[in-house]
């Protein structure tokens, strides 16, 4: 299998696009172990210019330096109105274009032949208008070779008059740009004399032209003049502070002042109460990106009767979003990073010109964009489908609703410029349409961007290697392999058929588990068998021969107390020397037996906690902002000083501290997982609820992201959605890695239903089958945040017989789930009947085949006692692994 190390780099500048056309290497951050590892540098760049709309191809060369293969990640910003449509990666020494995808499916299909060790390439949106691209391998020593297209319209161009059409059988879809002159149109607006100012003060607004914005304020207090009232209200992830300002000679050196004083930190989101605002306008000083307590996003602004102006100043933005909440809320859109200070006073000065209508025959035209009520600046564009030869266009511009000029435009068929972009332009403007209502029409905009290879956030572009593959994932691939694929499929007879219902190998499981559970004390134990069983790695992890439950048990003294395969040991450390009648009697289970759960606090090292831990107290957040300076990118440094903050009784500021790590690496699994679990540790339910649901959609293939995301909303009252989630994980054949996570889901699925009896739950869909309270005395479930990672379960009993990987069944008749070896988890132990004493639970960080983690793997172990039943008690710890086969103590259960 390959050797694969990751590195991650991001563009410092917003040049992608538009730069000057020459052969320079690009400023990145690289992160590896080694500096200067890896070189990227672009070696060459064209365009086609058809009118105002530009389609720019710039190549690029990824140079490694080390002798190891190299997984390359890199990510790069486009500005408002850019998209990417094309990217190509070589393959075999020939450049191969990719083709559209579903992202969820583009992800998993990346993930999986990675993992295989063929060459696939990738690119995807996240967050924002932000692309990612992901290539493997960059051979040792050795180059690969991509190319970015990327599309957009161009302003102050005058190519009025100039009709652009593209034929496909009866539709024509048309593009023109119209130039209007303003000069004679102004109009300015009634100011307000009442001002509130919403400013984002998240780690991201580091990336602000804060100078700016501050300079766009001042010029417009001076604009509207007298004394101006400012509310000013900073917040991130909840709101911080609200000072109030009036006109004056300092407001400038006194609004740096105050935002100076803020510390930017935390996530951002816009939850808070708009409603209660009393001014004229809002202008709202952000990027667009929320990322925090994501459920009330919708309703922001929702209701306010006020104009509200949202200006953006960061390279990285979300457009469409900052477009929607203004132009629904009768203000104006204003992207600082792309004009200066006096061209947005005047935005905010003047009331804009609108496109009130677009009038034409539906017998001559369909899919006409853009839409009603959208702002002209210099100029506006138009697109549509031409159903005839010939049609006219009527479009009517100006101002509440008030007609001021109107242009009229034939569009014909036969006399017009042909171009093969058309189509796809006319598919960019109405996605950017669609998504002014998102959730609505995402299905409608899925479509049309696999139609016309438009990076989304529901769609990537992914190159393959082989035509296998190709058939494999049931995609079609690019123009020069559709031959071979079709030869493909009709050589090997292939059926596109899949297969329906629940897994067999479900209800078989679940036959094991309900066998298990039904025996007594005492009937665990094998006394005729004296050999161990053989230990096997397969596909899907380390499992014994024997069919069914591996009742591995030694009844003899062995000289040998390890045995010693394929690399693992399996370590007989419990207690051989006991007798037979003695397990016998400790295996009675205790009656009114109460239970104590004692977990190991994680306890960091690490210098920046001993630090803080020399800190006053009110000098503590001072002095994480200090030490944040050098850790920024690290997740365990937010996460072991969040909870140093709350053992000290700071949770508002632990909270922020650990909202964080959402701005790390946009949708980041393995970080939002461990994020997930941190806030379940907090008891911050419906904030895991909200971090949970948004990884079942980055990556809907991991069933444990459905586990996590049902167990936070049982903890947050939403039984029945809890209910359908872990149902969902039962019904499907998930990847091979993955079998009998469906059994885990299924033991949850059943002890929310028993604790659940008084509430009206719909259970109709579920198979009678499969529900059957296993209720237990002991359960640990142990998760992680990683994939390709291999964490085992130890739990040693009063007797010292431990459970694990290679003897999952004890005398006592404790018993462990399958070994996950290459993923997430979990690892599942449970006993009945528990015998009194101790039980000792680790963690062991056995391996980790990923090699990309820049982090440490974060584990979770859940707890319980008398699970299922009324009296059940639960306790969670989060705790980091940071070194391979370090072992850690999680803590003991006593039964008495």
């Amino acid at each position: 299998m390959k050797k694969k190390i990751a590195f991650i780099f991001t563009f410092l500048a917003c040049t992608v696009v538009f730069a000057q056309v020459e052969k320079i290497e690009r400023a990145v951050s690289v992160k590896t172990l080694e500096k200067n590892a890896v070189r990227v540098y672009e070696i060459e760049r064209s365009s086609e210019i058809i009118g105002n709309y530009s389609a720019e191809i710039i190549e690029y060369m990824i140079e490694n330096r080390t002798d190891r293969i190299l997984e390359g990640e890199f990510e790069f910003p486009l500005k408002d109105g850019e998209c990417v449509s094309g990217f190509a990666l070589d393959i075999n020494g020939k450049m191969r274009d990719a083709v559209s995808v579903e992202k969820e499916k583009g992800s998993l299909m990346f993930e999986d032949i990675v993992r295989r060790g063929v060459d696939p390439g990738l690119v995807e949106m996240t967050e924002g208008n932000n692309f990612k691209t992901r290539v493997y391998p960059i051979p040792a020593n050795g180059v690969r070779h991509l190319k970015v297209t990327v599309e957009k319209e161009i302003a102050d161009v005058n190519v009025s008059s100039k009709i652009f059409t593209q034929t496909i059988g009866k539709d024509t879809y048309f593009y023109f740009y119209e130039n209007v002159d303003l000069k004679n149109i102004v109009c300015t607006r009634n100011l307000p004399k009442k001002i509130t100012v919403l400013f984002d003060v998240s780690s991201s607004a580091k990336n602000r032209d804060v100078k700016k914005e501050i300079e766009l304020i001042d010029l417009y207090a001076k604009k509207i003049g007298g004394e101006p009232e400012i509310d000013f209200i900073t917040f991130s992830n909840s709101v911080h502070e609200s000072k109030k300002f009036k006109f004056s000679d300092s407001l400038k050196s006194d609004l740096e002042n105050f935002i100076s004083s803020q510390n930017f930190d935390g996530a951002t989101s816009y939850s808070f109460n708009t409603g209660k605002i009393n001014s004229d306008e809002i202008i709202l000083f952000t990027d667009g990106i929320e990322n925090w307590n994501e459920a009330d996003k919708n309703k922001f602004f929702d209701g306010i009767k006020i104009p509200v102006f949202t200006v953006n100043s960061s390279k990285s933005a979300n457009y469409s979003k900052l477009k929607k909440i203004a132009y629904q809320n009768k203000g104006v859109f204003i992207n600082l990073e792309e004009c200066d200070v006096s061209s947005a006073l005047e935005k905010l000065c003047i009331e804009p010109l609108r496109i009130i209508s677009v009038e034409f025959n539906s017998k001559d035209f369909s899919d006409i964009f853009p839409m009603q009520n959208e702002i002209v600046e210099k100029g506006f564009s138009v697109s549509g489908i031409l159903k005839k030869k010939k049609g006219k266009l009527k479009i009517s511009l100006g101002r509440n609703g008030k007609v001021e000029k109107v242009i009229e435009k034939t569009v014909s068929a036969v006399d017009s410029q042909e171009s093969e972009k058309i189509s796809r332009l006319w598919a960019m403007k109405k996605i950017d349409s669609l998504e002014a209502d998102y959730e609505l029409n995402k299905n409608e905009i899925l479509e049309l961007a696999k139609k016309f290879t438009i990076v989304t956030k529901e769609t990537s572009l992914i190159v393959l290697e082989n035509i296998s593959d190709y058939v494999r994932y049931g995609i079609v691939p690019p123009a020069e392999l559709k031959d071979e694929y079709e030869k493909y499929i009709s050589r090997n007879n292939i059926s596109k058929k899949s297969s329906e219902g629940i897994p067999a190998y479900v209800y078989e499981n679940f036959d094991q588990v309900k066998k298990w559970w039904n025996k007594k004390s005492g009937e665990f134990i094998k006394k005729d068998e004296t050999e161990p069983q053989i230990v096997m790695d397969t596909l899907y992890g380390t499992s014994l021969s024997a069919e069914g439950e591996a009742d591995m048990l030694f009844e003899t003294e062995s000289a040998a107390d390890t045995v010693t395969i394929e690399g693992r040991q399996l370590h007989r450390n419990y207690a051989l020397n006991q007798s037979l009648a003695s397990k016998e009697k400790s295996s009675i289970p205790q009656t009114q037996s109460q239970s104590t759960i004692s977990l190991q606090s994680w306890n960091s090292n690490a210098d920046y906690i001993s630090i803080l831990k020399k800190t006053p107290s009110e000098k503590m957040y001072e002095k994480y902002l200090e030490l944040k300076k050098a850790y920024e990118k690290s997740p365990a440094f937010y996460m072991e000083v969040s909870d140093y903050f709350a053992e000290e009784g700071f949770e508002k500021e632990s909270i922020r501290i650990l909202s964080n790590l959402v701005e790390l690496n946009l949708e980041n699994t393995d970080v939002l997982r461990a994020l997930g679990n941190k806030l379940i540790e907090r008891k911050e339910y419906s904030l895991a609820s909200s971090v949970f649901e948004k990884l079942t959609k980055i990556r809907s293939d991991v069933p444990q992201f459905f586990r996590d995301y049902a167990l936070a909303c049982n903890l947050c009252g939403e039984t029945q959605k809890a209910i359908d989630a872990l149902y969902h994980i039962a019904l499907k054949d998930w990847d091979g890695r993955y079998r009998e996570i469906q059994q885990i889901a299924l033991n949850d699925m059943n002890a929310i239903i028993e604790a659940s009896k008084n509430k009206k739950l719909d259970l109709s869909k579920i198979d009678k089958k499969l529900m059957q309270n296993f209720d237990v005395d002991v359960r640990i479930v142990l998760t992680w945040n990683t994939d390709d990672c291999d964490i085992d379960l130890w739990v040693t009993d009063p007797d010292g017989e431990k459970c694990f990987y290679g003897h999952k069944l004890t005398f006592a008749g404790g018993r462990m789930s399958r070994d996950f070896t290459q993923g997430y988890g979990p690892e599942e132990f449970m006993i009945k009947s528990a015998p009194k004493g101790k039980y000792k639970i680790e963690a062991n960080y056995f391996g980790n085949h990923q090699q990309k983690i820049l982090q440490p793997v974060v584990v979770q172990a859940e707890v319980y006692t008398n699970f299922g039943r009324e009296n059940q008690k639960r306790e969670v710890l989060t705790l980091q692994l940071d070194d391979v086969k370090q072992t850690f103590f999680i803590g003991e259960i006593e039964f008495n």
